[in-house]
């Protein structure tokens, strides 16, 4: 059995850090534009974009991702690349023999396998759904 990893993303504290990049990275910039720094102006840009990687790497470092925020939700369970689904196009969520049905409002449906995955993260990920359509 796997866990599935959930993340529910924080506006604020992606908007910090990626200030926090954006500055480093800048102040590399500066640098080369004026052709004089010394180590620390030299290695901030390359901090800077460690935060932005690490930031944006985050679905890729577990087997099973979730992340979603008011909007919807990004998951990747068992496959290589994640999907997105929007909470306004999601009419039911019904779990059933460790899948996970969701049906869309356009009537195409969405199978999401949770074979090998606890049964409370099964339930965490259907309450994520039934809580943000209602």
């Amino acid at each position: 059995m796997k866990h599935i990893h959930f993340n529910k993303l924080n506006r604020f504290q992606s908007i910090i850090l990626l200030l926090i990049g954006l500055v480093l990275i800048l102040i590399g910039f500066y640098k080369d534009f004026l052709g004089q720094g010394n180590l620390w102006t030299s290695t901030s840009s390359v901090i800077g974009y460690i935060f932005f990687s690490l930031h944006f790497s985050k679905m890729f470092w577990y087997k099973n991702y979730v992340e979603w925020n008011k909007k919807g939700v990004v998951y990747r369970i068992k496959t290589r690349f994640g999907k997105t689904l929007r909470f306004n196009q999601v009419g039911n969520v019904v779990l059933k023999n460790d899948v996970l049905f969701v049906t869309l409002n356009d009537g195409s449906k969405t199978e999401i396998d949770l074979h090998e995955v606890f049964p409370e993260d099964q339930k965490k990920l259907q309450e994520i759904f039934i809580k943000k359509v209602q």
